[in-house]
């Protein structure tokens, strides 16, 4: 099957967390689940992404355990293993050449090298990090943390702190843009999501969509 145009919607019920693939080759009102796409998650799972040459995701939680999706189909991700006791949270974001996986501690983030999954690089954060992003060209990390309104950027080769950007009031998820230097934070506390111009390190505009979000990634691009 041809998907062209997709995302995959991990979310949290009473079965637990599940994950969905929504079809949006018509747009986004008319998007659908894709029949048979659903996937029960362990019941640790909070987040995903997915590899930028898809073929497969990592799920995260807050365990200490890494979880491996196989989206050879990707229509229909199954669960193809997992990695414990890597002492991460929820939130493992790829590096744009796909080499290693960034993910969450308690205090910190840690660079973990794939297949099989193991830690190199531990970094502190302090504040406590809650989300994690990588810029498109791979040098910059972008880092919400914990009930905090300022999004933090860490060199990705040394961890090192370089900058802080006021962006909101509490600070959720992060997302960097593939082409442009621009994040997108999500602020609960205000109920939107922010653009960040990480070059000129201000705010370039904001809209408002309500509370709480969650999170949602785009699927890879397939012929």
């Amino acid at each position: 099957m041809c998907i062209r145009d997709s995302i995959y919607v991990l979310t949290r019920g009473g079965d637990g967390p599940r994950l969905d693939v929504l079809d949006l080759a018509d747009g986004p009102a008319a998007g659908r689940r894709l029949p048979g796409s659903g996937l029960t998650l362990p019941p640790d799972g909070r987040s995903i992404t997915v590899h930028p040459g898809g073929g497969y995701a990592l799920v995260g939680g807050d365990t200490g355990t890494v979880h491996v999706l196989d989206l050879a189909d990707p229509a229909r991700p199954r669960l193809a293993g997992s990695a414990p006791d890597l002492g991460v949270h929820a939130g493992p974001v790829f590096r744009p050449d796909g080499r290693s996986a960034l993910c969450l501690t308690a205090d910190g983030v840690r660079d973990i090298v794939l297949g099989p999954p193991r830690v190199v690089h531990t970094w502190p954060v302090p504040g406590g990090p809650r989300a994690v992003a990588v810029s498109a060209d791979g040098t910059r990390l972008f880092v919400t943390r914990e009930n905090g309104g300022d999004l933090l950027m860490l060199d990705t080769r040394t961890g090192t702190p370089r900058f802080t950007v006021p962006a909101g009031t509490a600070l959720a998820v992060t997302a960097a843009h593939p082409t442009r230097e621009l994040a997108l934070v999500s602020d609960e506390g205000g109920g939107a999501v922010v653009a960040i111009d990480t070059s000129a390190l201000s705010t370039a505009g904001h809209v408002d969509v309500g509370l709480d979000p969650r999170s949602v990634v785009r699927g890879s691009h397939t012929t």
